[in-house]
């Protein structure tokens, strides 16, 4: 997991043991980011770019997509069938409302099998721990046997 979220996001480190403290920022890997490289490109950043060459980032296109995903409240309750179906329909609207681009079939597909729900109504605020309580759980840790 922390490989994925390195190769996609930039975060800010702040590390300090008994022997040093660092602080600086992690950018994502641009080699793992080139477009030529296909086959190790991320995912989401395939599925992002579909979504924006079929015209979903349009800001016509973001008005329907919100009035769309706004009606449906996302809890755990929702499965993905459900969003696949919401996936569905906003691409059907978009094609209705002409805003659809002309794409291969893969990009549609990937809009449909792979554009995963919307963030906003996920907590996504930093936890505030103190770097001492985070200190004294690394003298504790110990591995997990792994059976």
């Amino acid at each position: 997991m922390r490989k994925r979220e390195e190769a996609i996001y930039v975060d800010y480190v702040a590390y300090r043991d008994a022997y040093r403290e660092q602080h600086h920022w992690h950018r994502p890997d641009q080699r793992r980011l080139r477009f030529v490289w296909w086959d190790r490109r991320p995912k989401v950043l395939d599925v992002a770019l579909a979504l924006h060459g079929a015209g979903f980032t349009s800001p016509s296109s973001l008005r329907i997509i919100a009035q769309i995903w706004n009606e449906v409240e996302m809890n755990h309750a929702v499965d993905w069938p459900a969003i696949r179906k919401l996936n569905i329909r906003t691409l059907e609207t978009l094609e209705r409302e002409g805003l659809l681009r002309q794409r291969p079939n893969s990009d549609y597909n990937m809009a449909v099998n792979d554009w995963l729900f919307p963030l906003f109504p996920v907590n996504l605020e930093a936890d505030n721990v103190k770097p001492e309580d985070l200190v004294e759980q690394q003298k504790h840790w110990y591995p997990q046997d792994s059976i």
